[in-house]
C-alpha cells in the first residue's frame, strides 16, 4: 500500500473515535445550556424538561443519523483491517481472531492502534522482479 493509502486509512480509522468524543461533547454542551436557559444558575435540574429542549424529534433523527453514518463508516473498516490482518504474514492466527473481535467490541480504540501497529509500520513492497533477482548477479 502506498503512503497516501495509508494516512488515508489512518485518518479513516481515527474517524470513529474523534466523532464520538465530538457527538458527546455536542450533547454535554445542549444539556448544559438547556439546564442553565430554564433553570438559571441556582435552579435544580428537571429530568422531565429535557424531551421538550434539547432532545426533541428533530435532534434525535439528526444523531440517529449520524450514528448510522458512523456505525457504516466502521464496519467498511473493520472489513477492510480484518482482511489485512488476515493476509498479514506477520500475525498468527489467535491474533487475527483477537484482532477482529477488537475490531467488532471496541472498534473506535482498535481499529487505529491496529492501523498505527500493522499498516504504517508495514513497508512499500518492491516490485517482485526486484526481489527475485539476486543481488550478485550481474
Amino acid at each position: 500500500m502506498k503512503t497516501a493509502g495509508k494516512l488515508g486509512l489512518g485518518c479513516a480509522a481515527v474517524f470513529p473515535l474523534l466523532s464520538a468524543v465530538g457527538l458527546g461533547c455536542y450533547i454535554g454542551y445542549e444539556l448544559i445550556v438547556f439546564d442553565i436557559a430554564a433553570h438559571g444558575l441556582g435552579g435544580a435540574p428537571a429530568p422531565g424538561d429535557l424531551l421538550n429542549g434539547p432532545f426533541e424529534a428533530e435532534h434525535f433523527i439528526a444523531f440517529a443519523a449520524l450514528i448510522a453514518c458512523v456505525v457504516v463508516v466502521e464496519l467498511c473498516l473493520t472489513v477492510i483491517l480484518a482482511v489485512h490482518a488476515s493476509r498479514d504474514p506477520r500475525l498468527p492466527s489467535w491474533a487475527v481472531a483477537v484482532w477482529v473481535a477488537g475490531f467488532l467490541f471496541a472498534g473506535p480504540f482498535a481499529l487505529p492502534l491496529y492501523v498505527a501497529l500493522y499498516v504504517l509500520r508495514d513497508p512499500t513492497p518492491r516490485r517482485v522482479a526486484a526481489l527475485e533477482q539476486s543481488p550478485i548477479a550481474p
